[in-house]
């Protein structure tokens, strides 16, 4: 079925780059460059509670794929931002969602406390908006990654909503 192959290969694809950055340390390794050189765009958005958070969009309108990427323990940064644009160049429509609120650092002792700090009533608000934005365009296949404490939120986006997210993968 030619549905099943896109998905492998989006699958493959995923992995690769997942693989890819554990082998040269970590998903915070690749962040290098200047941050005006991002492609996509910051935005906010609306959870069916009436709050808004921060996001980030890169890829074309259009795309046929998207992935929901979600940020690690040390929160919403360049790097997750960079791995977005990364994976547009790849004809994908990607959306971050700041999971945190806008709390990161890069202080061990600090991204150990501030996912304890979030409610995860506002993360599964927060994610389930990012779905809705994502299926805006009618027939977009979905995927959803994630790393850290992003990787339980791309497991459990994928789980609860089979039928819209037809691959996770964590890290």
């Amino acid at each position: 079925m030619r549905i099943l192959e896109i998905e492998e290969a989006t699958l493959r694809y995923l992995a690769l780059c997942l693989m890819w950055v554990i082998a040269i340390g970590g998903v915070d390794s690749v962040v290098a460059g200047d941050e005006s050189s991002l492609q996509g765009e910051d935005i906010i958005l609306k959870t069916a509670y009436g709050t808004t958070f921060d996001a980030y969009i890169s890829g074309s309108k259009t795309a046929d794929k998207g992935i929901l990427l979600f940020h690690g323990d040390g929160g919403f940064d360049e790097g997750v931002r960079r791995w977005a644009d990364r994976f547009a160049e790849q004809g994908y429509r990607v959306v971050v969602a700041d999971l945190f609120d806008g709390r990161r650092s890069n202080e061990r002792e600090f991204i150990k406390l501030i996912p304890r700090q979030i409610d995860p009533v506002w993360v599964d608000a927060n994610v389930d908006a990012t779905l809705s934005y994502l299926l805006d365009q009618p027939g977009r296949r979905l995927s959803a990654v994630g790393w850290g404490f992003g990787a339980e939120q791309a497991l459990r986006v994928s789980l609860k909503h089979p039928d819209y997210i037809s691959v996770a993968v964590v890290y």
